[in-house]
């Protein structure tokens, strides 16, 4: 049959002959997120083995948030006013420029610390930029019925990362130390950029007629949060989807001591961190190739109640190594759909012109989510739970969670998976939010407000 089977040519080009381009943009975005990571583990690593402490490991990985959680507000509004592929070239370039600036410095043995953090907030910031670039881009290339089969394959992208960075990053570090690493950092972003080089951007529709006045950042920001917050079913799913954040990364911090009071040691932990990565990879997969379900909205909020159930409170009230591991990887498995269906319900239901500063409102409120949920996990584990419940659990307390060290832990997987079920099962009460998918809830245009510059009238 001319052409091969109708199955085969879906695998061979998912997104059909007009995704071309955007599979070239993954790809190369694919290999930077690895690179990343690679640099991530092997820094952290390297400060920890020079200082002994854990919390400049705790600042690396923060340096990548920080920055876009200050000024990602603002830089949503701003990529909408310059051509995307330039600004995705300019972003990856300022990363690699940093890269190279820590790996001169880093060689030549520099004693100080904070010039590595201060290199790294630059290429959070940078990185900040790309990601809403990336988000502003996706509308252009691809049609609606294709959002959430992107966001899986992004979503795909940091489940590699996950599983192959702290492999490779380990392996190239033994063999020829951080500035290898940093080496193949740089030449990921080049490869990034390469792949930029081949794909056309579409332009989008100008948001403002000729000869219009150009408004400050801070204005676009302003109207970027008034077209959401006049859309009362996108401000609960944001509720919703902050919620999901705050209660996952609860317990996100609570693994590893959980599984060290369990008394498995370092090889018992890396099999449960294994287990969810391998789910993240595969849950990535999965929706990649589907295309997620008919339903966006059952991807979120479903996903929501089956993590919360079968991942963070299985792992809670299991008793073996086996189920510990299940219920990690069930977590890293829903946790893509969930992402993906989110995402793709926001970049259907937001008009293009508003899409960078949408989404970089979505991204801000989601990122802030994720340090709060992690102290507030450590305090309520530290403070309260582990007091509470360890050696002291009697009654239906001890039948659930037994009776130990870990017993404090064992409760806070549980409340927080019981918690992030309930968001899900919240979500499916709101009627408009389970109209999310509807086709009359779509925004085809911007629409214009008494006394406001640009469109963002409630219309639901």
């Amino acid at each position: 049959m001319p052409g091969g089977p109708p199955t085969r040519r879906r695998l061979l080009s998912p997104f059909g002959s007009g995704g071309r381009g955007y599979l070239v943009m993954w790809t190369g975005e694919t290999v930077s997120i690895l690179g990343s990571h690679m640099t991530t583990i092997a820094l952290g690593i390297v400060l920890f083995e020079r200082t002994g402490r854990a919390t400049p490991l705790a600042l690396v990985i923060s340096a990548g948030y920080v920055p876009a959680l200050f000024f990602a507000p603002f830089l949503g509004a701003a990529v909408e006013r310059f051509d995307r592929r330039r600004t995705l070239l300019v972003s990856d370039l300022a990363q690699a420029i940093t890269t190279l600036a820590l790996l001169v410095y880093v060689e030549s043995d520099g004693p100080a610390l904070w010039p590595v953090y201060a290199l790294l907030l630059v290429a959070g910031i940078a990185n900040a930029i790309q990601q809403s670039a990336w988000d502003a881009s996706i509308g252009l290339l691809l049609p609606v019925e294709h959002f959430e089969r992107a966001s899986g394959f992004e979503s795909l992208s940091y489940g590699v990362a996950n599983v192959a960075a702290p492999a490779l990053g380990a392996v190239v570090l033994s063999a020829t130390g951080i500035g290898g690493v940093l080496i193949v950092d740089l030449l990921t972003f080049c490869f990034a950029a390469a792949a930029l080089l081949l794909v056309r951007i579409p332009p989008p529709v100008a948001r403002q007629p000729a000869g219009a006045r150009v408004s400050k950042f801070v204005d676009d920001a302003r109207d970027g949060w008034r077209y959401v917050s006049t859309r009362p079913p996108l401000v609960r799913l944001l509720g919703v989807a902050v919620s999901f954040s705050f209660t996952n990364n609860v317990t996100v911090v609570l693994i590893i001591p959980a599984m060290l009071a369990r008394g498995e040691g370092a090889a018992g932990t890396g099999v449960v961190i294994t287990a969810f990565g391998v789910g993240g990879v595969l849950g990535g997969i999965a929706v990649a190739a589907s295309g997620g379900p008919r339903r966006r909205i059952h991807g979120v909020l479903g996903a929501m109640v089956l993590s919360g159930l079968l991942g963070q409170a299985l792992f809670g009230v299991g008793r073996a190594l086996p189920v510990w591991a299940l219920a990690s990887f069930f977590n890293g498995f829903f946790l893509p759909l969930v992402n993906a269906s989110d995402r793709a319900t926001w970049l259907a239901r937001v008009h293009p012109e508003f899409h960078g500063r949408a989404l970089t409102l979505r991204r801000v409120a989601l990122g802030a989510a994720k340090p709060v949920g992690l102290l507030a996990g450590g305090l309520a584990a530290d403070a309260l739970f582990v007091p509470a419940l360890s050696d002291r659990a009697d009654g239906a307390l001890e039948w659930l969670f037994g009776r130990g060290p870990d017993s404090g832990y064992d409760g806070l997987f549980v409340l927080a998976g019981l918690m992030s079920a309930v968001a899900g099962a919240l979500g499916y009460a709101s009627r408009r939010m389970r109209a999310l998918d509807d086709e009359s809830a779509a925004d085809p245009s911007p629409v214009v407000a008494p006394g406001r510059r640009h469109a963002v009238t409630r219309r639901d």
